[in-house]
């Protein structure tokens, strides 16, 4: 395949085989190399929409705003090991509307890692033809090979878990986008809707008295609890900032995150 790393350099034509081999580098990026999902979708574009000319070969363009409505809903509030669902929507602003593409992380982040995703081609409506996840974050892809028409709705589901030693607190999706082409001439937006869940009851734990500060008092609060077990009558769930799936302890790990977030304001 002639791709220049992964610059996004596609040949001017390219046939059915090219794009089969495309999505074979971005869905198995260890064992080939990989390529980016924006290059397939330049890939499925330049294929579905032929461009004539001398150049041999051209890069991805800058995007122009597109106008979808893409927006993301997902609960207010989850617990840690919970498994909840997530639904992006959006819908075909023009005619010839291929090559699409949506990318989400769930959620975004320091604690990202102890998230998981999973989704399904026919979790999707009209169902994708390749999707890709890895850790928390998922690419979903829609060829478009007889395009889609203005007024086309889309929506993609997927599920997402809370895994042990997630970390109390606001958790944002916020790095979400949407890849699309209408013809041959690129768009991109940002996913809207909302952008965080809970994990837990407050959104700033570590403000343990609520008063809108992180400060000596929240700290002597903290240390009341200090190496103390949910068996014990002076616990104080509060205070145990990391989930831990097999033992709930105030311990090092809260009082890192404590001290990470030491001398916070936030209003009331």
């Amino acid at each position: 395949m002639d791709f220049i790393g992964d610059t996004g350099l596609v040949p001017e034509k390219v046939d059915m085989d090219y794009v089969l081999s495309a999505v074979n580098l971005w869905l198995y990026p260890q064992q080939n190399g990989g390529l980016e999902m924006k290059t397939i979708l330049r890939t499925i574009n330049a294929w579905l929409y032929p461009t004539t000319g001398k150049t041999a070969s051209f890069r991805l363009r800058t995007p122009e705003t597109g106008n979808s409505g893409v927006e993301r809903s997902l609960p207010s509030a989850v617990s840690a090991q919970e498994t909840f669902q997530v639904t992006v929507s959006f819908t075909s602003p023009a005619d010839d509307l291929n090559a699409v593409g949506l990318s989400d992380l769930a959620p975004a982040g320091p604690n990202s890692a102890l998230w998981t995703v999973k989704v399904e081609k026919d979790w999707c409506s009209p169902a994708a033809d390749y999707i890709l996840v890895d850790g928390n974050k998922v690419e979903i892809v829609w060829m478009g090979i007889e395009s889609y028409d203005q007024g086309q709705e889309f929506t993609a589901t997927y599920e997402v878990t809370a895994n042990c030693s997630v970390m109390k607190g606001s958790n944002p999706f916020v790095n979400g986008t949407l890849t699309y082409y209408t013809g041959n001439e690129i768009h991109e937006e940002s996913i809207g809707g909302d952008v965080k869940t809970l994990i837990g009851d407050f959104e700033n734990p570590w403000d343990l008295n609520a008063d809108g500060k992180v400060n000596y008092m929240d700290l002597a609060l903290f240390a009341d609890v200090w190496n103390i077990g949910e068996s014990e009558l002076v616990y104080n769930e509060a205070a145990n900032f990391v989930v831990d799936c097999d033992s709930q302890i105030v311990d090092y790990r809260d009082l890192q995150v404590f001290g990470d977030h030491w001398l916070e304001s936030y209003q009331k």
